[in-house]
């Protein structure tokens, strides 16, 4: 990869998330008998968020976007770039053709990228993030895409507002306190 060891190592799981205004519908529960509301629209706009989650200290780094590009893919990597610059920065994400696959031109020479095999989403741990993300706003109707994203950043907000839900979510927690403990 080219990591300088001298320099302070992060490790980041990184994936975007597509909402829209189509209702997104998921099982709930009710009492038996009852067939629970499940409120629909047919509206074709989208939205992105980028998402990044770092597993050694918890940190996370997220971008709004109105579509995907590698434009906004290398967008999002310098934001990840800019929370440390003086770290070298490893990005482990799927092979999405709007992902950048090597070292472009324009991307710091302190990001790294690793892509995960092809048809693999359960290999990246981000991907569990997006599912809480989802309940959010399932099951609901929005007249804009402004009003899911308020629903999207406060179901985000305790991920960046503490490393221990990114640390619990990608199952590291645990790990790191024995870790800690043995030394």
């Amino acid at each position: 990869l080219g990591v300088d060891a001298q320099k302070p190592f992060r490790l980041w799981v990184v994936d975007e998330h597509r909402y829209g205004l189509i209702s997104t519908l998921r099982r709930c529960w009710t009492l038996r008998g009852v067939r629970p509301p499940a409120p629909y629209q047919t509206k074709y706009q989208w939205g992105y968020v980028y998402g990044g989650l770092e597993v050694m200290e918890g940190r996370s780094e997220f971008l709004y976007t109105p579509t995907v590009n590698l434009h906004l893919s290398g967008e999002f990597l310098r934001q990840i770039e800019r929370s440390e610059p003086d770290a070298e920065h490893v990005a482990v994400w799927d092979g999405a053709g709007f992902h950048q696959k090597e070292q472009l031109d324009g991307l710091p020479e302190n990001i790294h990228l690793v892509a995960l095999p092809p048809y693999s989403p359960e290999l990246n741990p981000i991907e569990q993030l997006w599912d809480q993300v989802a309940v959010a706003y399932a099951n609901r109707v929005y007249e804009t895409l402004d009003e899911i994203e308020e629903d999207i950043t406060d179901a985000l907000r305790p991920f960046w507002g503490s490393p221990k839900p990114v640390l619990s979510l990608l199952g590291v927690e645990n790990y790191l306190l024995v870790s800690a403990n043995a030394t």
